[in-house]
Formats: structure tokens, sequence, C-alpha cells
């Protein structure tokens, strides 16, 4: 299943347990989103399973830093001259670990949050991190639209 971010596709493939721990992408993109306790379970037992699986670990380590190097580079592509690559690797660190956050608490309590309510979160947080401002961008994301009170 391809993930989107801002209208980009990032068309690589992986297991589903691998996918459970991106899934956090999706939420900020109004795609399909795994938001269930089931989704997390899984992430989660994955996790116990990749500290003692040599080969697993390998795989997550590898999907990990292709993810997190795809983030940095949509990253530098923004017109912010002077930013080291140091400070787009965190930048993209950052904002893989705000993704992941949304995503896990929205699985665990979907019914906590308004329509679209993680999407607009994630947008401002992830603006905030690398310094633009993402609801302003041309790009139709449709939570933007949507209900902002809690439910």
């Amino acid at each position: 299943m391809p993930h989107r971010k801002s209208g980009l596709q990032l068309s690589w493939r992986r297991p589903c347990a691998r996918r459970c721990w991106t899934g956090g992408l999706e939420t900020l993109t109004g795609g399909s989103v795994l938001l269930d306790g089931r989704a997390v379970g899984l992430w989660a037992g994955y996790l116990h399973t990749v500290q003692t699986d040599s080969s697993l670990l390998a795989l997550h380590e590898k999907g990990y830093l292709r993810y997190r190097d795809t983030l940095q580079s949509l990253i530098a592509r923004l017109d912010r001259p002077g930013v080291t690559e140091l400070r787009l690797r965190q930048e993209a660190i950052a904002c893989n670990a705000l993704i992941d956050g949304l995503w896990l608490e929205g699985g665990v309590l979907p019914h906590g949050f308004a329509a679209g309510e993680l999407v607009r979160i994630g947008l401002d947080a992830v603006g905030a991190i690398i310094g633009v401002d993402l609801k302003s961008q041309s790009t139709f994301i449709p939570e933007l639209h949507q209900e902002s009170s809690a439910s």
C-alpha cells in the first residue's frame, strides 16, 4: 500500500508488522488509517519480537533508515538556506517520532479525537519542527475542513 505525504507518493512495500510502525504517516494524509487497538497491539508485539530476533531487527533498522532518509530528503527540498545535514536529520527523526506518537494515540483511543483532529495537530506540530506553515500549503487535505471539536 503506498504511503502519501502532502500529495507525494512514497511507494515502497513492507510486511504488515513493519508497515504498522509507519502507519502514522497516513494519519497525517487522510489515507486509509490503521487506527485501531489491534494494529497498535501488532506493533507492540513486533517491537517485543524485534528485540530478540536479529534478522527482524536488521529489517526494522533498514526500513526505519529508509523512511527517515525519505523524510529527510523531503524536508531538505524546502527553501531554507543554511540548514545543515545534521539539522535535517534531527528534524526527520523528530517528525517521525511525532507521527508515530499520533498514530499510537489515535490507534488506542480513536474515539478520543474529533474528525481530522490528529491531521491538524500533526500538520501544526510537524510544521513547527521544520519551520513551515503546512496548513497554508496548496495541497488539498480533506481533514483540514472537518469539524475540529472533540467527540
